[in-house]
């Protein structure tokens, strides 16, 4: 089963890239299949920053709830049409299992064998059963018996009544039927009458092979002759096992999708009289079974989390997966969980300084375009290490992630947030949403968005729009106060743009709104510098 290393929701350059090197990191140092993947759209500055350094970008994960894959028993036994009963009842015992999957050559799904079918058939063979419905080939009845085909082809089919030749051989003959088959042991004068009346196969039991003048005469009249170990009691029993499977599969089977919630499934699973579900791909073959053994203890998705620790910020059913690490330089969230693991939170001014710090301590170097993403990560969340979150120890990552990459940092982040922010395109509600985060405060809840850019005008020239979206988002989402920091990077500042109640911002940082805004000098962080107020007032 694969590890998804996830940022949070909303994903800024440091959640994204800090996911993809600690996936590579880890795929270096680990034994399991780490895979880097992103809750949200990827903004512009992480396209551009992944774009520069040749990175493919993590692919889309809407949720972590445990699904049927994470469940299903793959691959599977599977049977042709023309398997016989015999073959798949051994087949069913041998690897206890409950039913076989019928399935055509492209391996689409056909029905099912179960046990249950098997049992009714021995029930059935009680009585001698019939073949003149059913058509079988000369080489399947050979090989249910255990038996060799002295007179006849391999591919010869046969149809007909199945008798036991235990008569005298002239009472014998008021019973066979041009076609039938005829079971019955060493008796030459009874093999002789069978052939004369017709018959299309003879199955001499206890392995007593027919004198050369009978098998003349067989191949004369086209008789077939299978000769066999079994007594005529067993031979009569296991003939009916000969019959294909197609005969007495059942053909409407419970079906499954690999990508089926396992809890949107479970009440059809328990209540299904097959007690399994075969599960499909899109051209309807059979990848896997899953078993109403399998809901007692599902295997839960594997998770890293990366830049964030709180479910609010997580992927959709993160209470249903398997927590195994958590990587963040924010406070602490409420997420919970089931026993131990190992977490690493500094106050760092990135999520990648100490992914890079991991980097060194395992003794691996990373390859450049690895190297890039951490520089530009760390270069985007401290603000090209103007926001008061940077650290001595993010300046020094700068620098040697730098060296690896052959990039000059500081160059390389003007040209990020110059060309790569997209802001002048973005419409109103991209601006508000592109790196969004929701804090719930006691009883108040409050959504800050942030922007930054090289040029306030540039956005500002969108500021009646943005207000109408940001009050659309308020009561949509039920907030009570929604931000967007629009963060001059050259400036050192921000316009600081509010929607609901706003007398939280003027008392918390003493200035006058004016039309929904003011400019906060020096303040970049929302995490050190916004949120922190934001808590003390309310």
């Amino acid at each position: 089963m694969s590890v998804y290393v996830t940022g949070h929701k909303n994903p800024d350059t440091d959640s994204i890239c800090s996911a993809v090197a600690y996936a590579y990191l880890k795929n270096k140092v680990g034994e399991n299949n780490y895979v880097a993947v992103c809750l949200g759209k990827i903004n512009k500055e992480t396209e551009f920053v992944l774009n520069y350094f040749n990175v493919s970008s993590p692919k889309y994960l809407s949720h972590v709830k445990t699904r049927v894959k994470d469940v299903m028993t793959s691959p599977i036994v599977t049977a042709s049409p023309k398997s016989s009963i015999k073959d798949i009842g051994e087949l069913i015992y041998e690897r206890n299992i409950r039913g076989v999957p019928v399935v055509n050559k492209n391996g689409r799904l056909l029905g099912v064998v179960t046990e249950r079918n098997i049992a009714h058939q021995y029930i059935e063979e009680l009585k001698i059963r019939s073949l003149k419905e059913i058509e079988i080939k000369l080489e399947k009845i050979a090989q249910t018996l255990g038996g060799k085909i002295i007179v006849g082809n391999s591919s010869d089919v046969i149809s007909g009544n199945v008798l036991i030749g235990a008569m005298l051989p002239e009472s014998m003959a008021e019973f066979i039927s041009p076609g039938d088959i005829v079971i019955l042991g060493n008796r030459p004068g009874a093999q002789i009458t069978a052939i004369e009346k017709g018959a299309a196969c003879l199955v001499v039991t206890g392995g007593f092979a027919p004198s050369e003048k009978i098998k003349k005469m067989a191949k004369e009249n086209k008789v077939a002759i299978i000769v066999t170990s079994q007594d005529t009691f067993a031979a009569a029993r296991l003939i009916n096992l000969s019959i294909p499977v197609e005969k007495i599969m059942d053909k409407d089977t419970f079906t499954l999708q690999e990508d089926d919630l396992l809890s949107e499934v479970t009440e059809d699973l328990l209540t299904s009289e097959y007690r399994q579900g075969f599960v499909l791909d899109d051209d309807n073959s059979v990848i896997g079974v899953v078993t109403r053994s399998d809901l007692i203890n599902p295997l839960r998705r594997k998770v890293i989390l990366m830049d964030h620790s709180e479910k609010g910020q997580s992927a959709e059913g993160i209470e249903q997966a398997n927590i195994l690490e958590i990587i963040d330089h924010h406070r602490l969230g409420d997420i919970q969980t089931a026993e131990p693991i190992s977490v690493i939170n500094e106050p760092v001014g990135s999520t990648s300084t100490i992914v890079w710090e991991q980097f060194k301590k395992n003794g691996i170097e990373p390859p450049k375009e690895m190297a890039g993403i951490l520089m530009a990560a760390i270069l985007s969340d401290t603000v090209l290490l103007k926001s008061p979150t940077a650290t001595r120890k993010d300046e020094v990552s700068i620098e040697e992630l730098g060296k690896i990459a052959g990039v000059e940092p500081m160059e390389f982040g003007i040209k990020m947030y110059s060309e790569g922010s997209g802001v002048s395109t973005m419409s109103p509600r991209e601006l508000i949403m592109a790196d969004f985060k929701v804090y719930n405060l006691n009883d108040v809840k409050i959504g800050v968005g942030q922007v930054e850019t090289t040029d306030l005008k540039v956005i500002l020239d969108k500021k009646d729009g943005i207000l109408q979206e940001m009050e659309k988002i308020r009561n949509d989402k039920d907030m009570d106060l929604v931000l967007l920091m629009v963060t001059d990077i050259m400036k050192v500042g921000t316009e600081l743009l509010a929607s609901g109640r706003t007398r939280i911002i003027e008392k918390g940082f003493g200035v006058k709104l004016k039309e929904n805004s003011a400019f906060l000098p020096g303040v970049i962080s929302r995490k050190k510098q916004i949120a922190p107020v934001i808590a003390r007032v309310v």
